[in-house]
């Protein structure tokens, strides 16, 4: 199991983001959807969609594979809002409050910067 870094903010890679979902004392990571055992880390916007920055950690997302498969079937763009809620509950419920609310400022941060380039 990776060591959890002092911000969540310092993620960059799967294994940070699996820690990030992981509750202390346990070896895996909970759905952001149900809190069930996640398999997957699920990018909030696709890369497709989000070509330079899709890896950042207010785009990524622990789901379990009935979560995952919701998620992929509906479109991850139709289900961001709901993602988004449920990384804040999770990371809160995890004892991460203040680096889910600086997640979410970040997010919107960068849908106002890429609204702005598009004026």
């Amino acid at each position: 199991m990776p060591k959890r870094k002092d911000s969540l903010l310092q993620v960059v890679t799967d294994e940070d983001i699996l820690a990030l979902f992981t509750p202390s004392g346990e070896k895996r990571p909970v759905c952001v959807g149900c809190f069930s055992e996640a398999v997957a880390i699920h990018e909030i916007i696709p890369r497709s969609r989000r070509l330079s920055d899709w890896d950042e950690p207010d785009n990524r997302v622990t789901l379990c594979e009935p979560c995952h498969s919701e998620v992929t079937n509906k479109g991850a763009v139709n289900r961001s809002a709901f993602l988004r809620k449920a990384r804040i509950i999770a990371l809160d419920m995890l004892g991460h409050r203040d680096e889910a609310v600086e997640l979410e400022r970040r997010w919107f941060d960068g849908r106002q910067e890429q609204n702005d380039s598009h004026i």
